[in-house]
């Protein structure tokens, strides 16, 4: 930073003193009718003064460029690093807040929307400009030894002049943001004209032309408002040059009266006309749209610190082999309500995760088992209640540290356009690629790796040209290998949320016998709809109203009569009717 400050100021700077050695050397010149009088050290000082400065302010300009980027690059790496450290540790419903997300969106594009500016090229142009308007002091001082005022208006001949232009974009861009909605409409109207996602429709129920009308309609709006604001600003900018233009022409007026009136000579004209000069090209009108662009991000960071604490410092990777059983894990009283939701998901919920124990829960669609999956996960804090981990609460654990412990695969998990290696290294990404093997191989994915065009190098993603693009059942394959691998890496608690979903009940059957034979004794909650699957856990537990209604084995619920056996019995009795209606439909010969 402190050779950027030496830079901007030399750049500054040297013009006005070229300005003022070139007036020497004109005024020497000057009294002597072209010859020179004296000595020729009258000349060659400001001839040296003038190669000296010139070569200087050459290799400012020339090494300014390289030294303000790095300097833009470490305070954008610096203030990055802040956002996603406080992001990457935050709870996932806080960064489901409105607020939150449009303060992380506004940090990466930051006011004016064509600029491809963050906030250290903001933070830079604001000490340009500081720079600036300080080397306009000393260009003032020497005009105002001709006459008092013409500094003064030097100073506000180049204040308004670096402010008209730049003034006028910004303000331009300020209305661009007011009429984001309208822009939004227009965007959206296009995408679904001409974007892939909704081309089928489009062709086969012909919209493009019902789309095109919708689309003029919104566009029409957005560009009307935005040139009504342009014709303002022009009006603006307008009156604001005249003004300028009269201020200047003042100025020279009055520099000319005076050269004229023998007043200034040769020298002392050079001097005021360099100066001048000078002045004018310190300026950098670019400079107040970066700052103007960088404030909203920094805003938006600023409130992103208060509203996301910074995490603690991240623990070392947990071994590559676990040494210890997997914990117990009780939820006590845990209530959980969705932000403005006019009831709990759960409410005064006890739960107990067993060491090394296989956990089926269970209940119907919106009942709050996705919700406990993230709670145990730790992405979610109770709204009432608490978790513990052998008896130590969750939050003294630290929630950076217990998701080094625990693994989930959601029913929407990620696909990552990586290749099938990377896909499954990023369970563990501290392990190594054998392991990665050995846990497809326990998994039985390694079929499914050899019918691949480059195996473990395939790219999982069909939109490259060396890509492949997978099933839904063999992405959920890939998921479980996750797991497994997760594991046997050192996770001690595995969350199955509806992972087999593509699946038909026998792969499903096979998936879960895979996941408790080559889990490595981890604890398992699964999540299912699928009672065939569910009535071979350990234990299965019953989530209705917000609490854990019933639990215990498939044999003891079915004993109970209870909401369980209820839901058993009509899935397989939905089972039974479908057979049955098959049965019927077929020919005599056929059975």
């Amino acid at each position: 930073m402190t050779a950027a400050v030496v830079l901007l100021a030399l750049a500054a700077l040297l013009p006005t003193g070229v300005a003022i050695a070139t007036g020497a050397l004109i005024g020497v010149l000057s009294e002597g009718g072209g010859h020179i009088t004296g000595g020729q050290g009258r000349l060659l000082t400001p001839l040296l003064l003038i190669a000296v400065m010139l070569v200087s302010l050459q290799t400012a300009v020339l090494a300014l460029g390289p030294v303000l980027r790095r300097a833009e690059l470490r305070i954008d790496g610096r203030l990055r690093d802040e956002l996603l450290t406080r992001v990457g540790g935050a709870d996932l419903e806080q960064l489901a807040d409105d607020e939150v997300q449009t303060d992380i969106g506004q940090f990466g594009t930051g006011a004016v929307f064509w600029m491809n500016s963050a906030v250290g090229a903001g933070a830079l142009a604001h000490l340009r400009q500081l720079i600036g308007y300080l080397a306009l002091v000393p260009s003032a001082l020497v005009l105002s030894r001709y006459a008092w005022w013409w500094g003064v208006v030097a100073i506000l001949l180049c204040l308004v002049v670096r402010g008209i232009d730049s003034r006028g974009f910004i303000g331009f861009e300020r209305v661009h943001t007011a009429h984001l909605p309208r822009l939004a409409q227009v965007r959206h109207w296009r995408n679904m004209l001409a974007g892939p996602v909704y081309a089928k429709e489009v062709r086969v129920f012909g919209l493009a032309d019902w789309l095109l009308g919708r689309h003029e309609r919104a566009h029409h709006a957005y560009s009307s408002a935005l040139w009504e604001a342009r014709r303002r600003l022009s009006h603006r900018q307008t009156a604001l040059l005249a003004s300028t233009a009269v201020a200047c022409a003042m100025l020279f007026s009055a520099v000319t009266r005076s050269a004229l009136t023998g007043t200034l000579n040769a020298g002392d004209l050079a001097v005021v006309l360099g100066t001048i000069g000078a002045a004018l090209a310190t300026g950098d009108n670019r400079s107040p749209m970066l700052v103007e662009t960088a404030l909203p991000m920094a805003q938006a960071l600023t409130r992103i610190q208060k509203r996301l604490p910074k995490p603690p410092v991240d623990p070392p990777p947990v071994p590559a082999h676990r040494s210890r059983r997997p914990p117990q894990v009780s939820f006590h009283q845990v209530g959980f309500r969705f932000a403005g939701a006019d009831r709990p998901v759960l409410d005064g919920l006890d739960l107990t995760l067993r060491p090394g124990e296989i956990l089926a829960l269970v209940g119907t669609n919106g009942a709050g088992k996705s919700t406990l999956a993230k709670l145990l996960a730790g992405l979610c804090r109770p709204s009432s209640g608490h978790i513990t981990v052998d008896g130590e609460p969750l939050d003294d654990l630290g929630r950076r540290r217990w998701a080094r412990r625990v693994y989930a695969v959601h029913q929407d998990f990620t696909r990552y356009p990586l290749t099938a290696r990377d896909n499954v290294l990023v369970a563990a990404a501290h392990a190594d690629a054998q392991a990665v093997y050995s846990a497809a191989e326990a998994a039985g994915t390694d079929t499914l790796i050899h019918t691949l065009p480059q195996g473990w190098d395939t790219r999982l993603d069909s939109g490259y040209s060396d890509g492949v693009g997978l099933s839904g059942g063999q992405w959920q394959r890939i998921a479980l290998t996750r797991a497994v691998f997760a594991a046997r890496t050192g996770a001690e608690v595995l969350i199955l949320d509806e992972p087999t979903a593509n699946l038909d009940i026998a792969a499903e059957l096979e998936a879960f016998r895979v996941v408790r034979r080559a889990g490595a004794g981890a604890s398992v909650l699964l999540i299912s709809h699928r009672f065939a699957t569910v009535r071979l856990a350990d234990r299965i537990a019953v989530l209705d109203g917000g609490r854990i209604s019933e639990s215990g084995t498939h044999g003891e619920l079915m004993a109970l009569g209870g909401h369980y056996a209820r839901m058993f019995r009509l899935q397989a009795s939905s089972f039974t009717e479908e057979a049955e209606e098959a049965d019927d439909g077929q020919s005599p010969g056929a059975r």
